[in-house]
């Protein structure tokens, strides 16, 4: 019999609690362990406890989720799934940043079973916990120093970048997008899978981080350089024949719109040699031949390390087929994206 995912709950909300104890209850592959009503509550009985996973409330009195979250980190390091009822950017942004504290991602927490949306909310919760229980997490120190990074250097010439990534993939996109000065020669599109509604919270959580302006894109817009442009919710971005962005309602890919595939397909076959492609942590295989369909034309290719992924899935493939000319972590890409532009796209 294989060995139950042990699951600690903590929300100060009695019906949050009573919530994902069912959501979790249901499956027998979890046992939730125990429960806690604050942060103070979760950092005593942690080591008690001793779950395989935390679901971390974002707004709790006198201790907040993102508190919390790095006291645990700091204290007894356990993998962290932050499940709150996010409704403003400001939320979102707040939740985003547990993940600056040590949480490995965020979801938005289901409403009640009478939901249509419900079971499958419950299953993506149960499906990552699942994941995330069993990724290796390390303590947190204060003020802990970045270690040297192995320099790497590309003959590309780029003209438009695309980086994709899901579950694991905001803070190495942090990390890449804070590295690249401002007169960056090229512009870069990003797919990120992301619940509803956090859209505008990631933006303007990534926008305090670089010194690039970013925003969401508008169908026939051209593209300016040092511009991040995100697709709106629930729409693919890819290229007009004249170059411009393209906005598209078609079918979902991988289960997803936008789709990684869509952006890096359309990278491809419209700016090809000039093109480059970031795919970053997450789970599934989105964007990972469509890498490659970049490295074959020409264009620039990277892939995110494993030892630095939450989630290896979508760059484990693109590894798998060969489609990435380089491995790197986020602070290698930063700083091989960075001396790109630094040199007008070529160095």
């Amino acid at each position: 019999m294989n060995r139950k995912t042990k699951v600690m709950i903590v929300d100060d909300s009695a019906t949050a609690r009573a919530l994902l104890e069912l959501i979790f209850s249901s499956d027998p592959d979890f046992e939730v362990a125990g429960a806690a009503a604050s942060g103070a509550e979760a950092l005593a009985a942690i080591e008690r406890i001793q779950p395989d996973l935390v679901t971390m409330d974002l707004h709790m009195p006198e201790m907040d989720g993102r508190e919390t979250t790095r006291r645990l980190m700091q204290e007894r390091p356990t993998p962290i799934l932050m499940v709150s009822a996010t409704t403003t950017a400001k939320d979102a942004r707040h939740g985003l940043g547990a993940l600056e504290a040590g949480a490995l991602a965020f979801l938005q927490r289901p409403q009640g079973p009478g939901d249509p949306t419900f079971q499958s909310s419950a299953g993506e919760i149960r499906r990552l916990a699942r994941l995330l229980s069993e990724v290796p997490v390390v303590r947190r120190r204060p003020a802990l120093a970045a270690g040297a990074t192995t320099p790497h250097r590309s003959s590309h010439r780029i003209r438009v970048l695309g980086i994709g990534g899901s579950t694991g993939a905001p803070m190495p996109l942090r990390t890449i997008l804070g590295a690249i000065p401002a007169e960056a020669a090229y512009s870069i599109v990003v797919v990120q899978h992301i619940s509803a509604g956090f859209q505008q919270g990631l933006i303007d959580w990534l926008a305090s981080a670089t010194r690039l302006e970013v925003r969401e894109a508008k169908d026939k817009e051209r593209l300016d350089v040092g511009v991040v442009y995100f697709p709106p919710e629930n729409w693919h971005i890819g290229f007009h024949a004249d170059q411009s962005i393209e906005l598209s309602q078609a079918a979902p890919e991988h289960h997803a719109r936008p789709s990684v595939s869509y952006l890096f397909r359309g990278l491809a076959t419209t700016f090809g040699a000039a093109s480059g492609g970031v795919l970053l942590s997450g789970m599934g295989e989105d964007g990972a031949a469509e890498l490659l369909d970049i490295r074959r034309a020409g264009g620039l290719s990277i892939a995110q390390s494993e030892e630095s992924c939450i989630l290896h899935g979508m760059p484990g493939a693109a590894q798998h087929m060969d489609a990435a000319e380089f491995l790197l972590s986020p602070t290698d890409t930063g700083e091989l994206l960075a001396s790109l532009a630094a040199q007008g796209g070529s160095r």
